[in-house]
């Protein structure tokens, strides 16, 4: 349905082109490979499913996830780009894939602690990218609160062509990253044109 919506045709009118598509699904596959670890994790998950002689159904329940995880990422080839903010879903089933395997594997006592560990590091990097997702996120909501309260003050004191400063992601977990959020050399981009009209001002413009 989003491919079809009238911004992505509009935007892929000024790119066709098989050359496009191609760059595209280049870009689409090396966003895919970030979730590297969980694909090692898969694989070697799959691997000893298949060894230890455990259901197959739950191979083939493991494998239509890991399906709709490729088809879910890939289908962004047809977009106009491939943001981070993207790939929740390609994330949520490449995961759920690695569980329906591993669930089954946990009763193997032999290779409890095996797994274990591999769960272990598993968290260690949960805990330290999403310390450092959580950080950024709650900056750039204050960041955006605080800008809000200039410009509703500003308004209200009569001041119609407001400044505000302009704040960045520091990491890609910020809803800000590879947005343009708010322009600095001309109020007629439509960020600022919007913002404008929304909080009741002539023009909005950032530092």
């Amino acid at each position: 349905l989003m491919m079809f919506t009238a911004g992505e045709i509009s935007n892929k009118a000024a790119a066709p082109g098989l050359a496009s598509l191609v760059k595209n699904f280049i870009d689409t596959g090396e966003q895919y490979l970030q979730f590297w670890p969980l694909l090692v994790l898969y694989g070697f998950s799959y691997a000893v499913h298949l060894l230890t002689g455990k259901s197959q159904k739950q191979r083939l329940l493991s494998l239509v996830f890991l399906g709709g995880s490729f088809a879910g990422h890939f289908v962004l080839t047809f977009a106009l780009y491939c943001a981070g903010r993207s790939t929740y879903i390609t994330l949520m089933l490449l995961l759920l894939a690695c569980c329906v395997l591993n669930f089954t594997l946990f009763e193997n006592i032999r290779l409890m602690p095996v797994l274990a560990s591999l769960y272990i590091v598993c968290l260690c990097f949960t805990a330290y990218y999403g310390y450092i997702g959580v950080r950024d996120i709650l900056a750039t909501d204050y960041k955006l609160s605080f800008n809000e309260a200039l410009i509703i003050k500003a308004v209200a004191n009569g001041e119609l062509h407001v400044q505000l400063p302009r704040p960045y992601a520091n990491t890609p977990y910020s809803a800000l990253d590879g947005l343009p959020y708010l322009e600095t050399d001309r109020t007629d981009d439509w960020s600022n044109i919007y913002m404008a009209k929304y909080y009741g001002a002539d023009s909005v413009i950032g530092y």
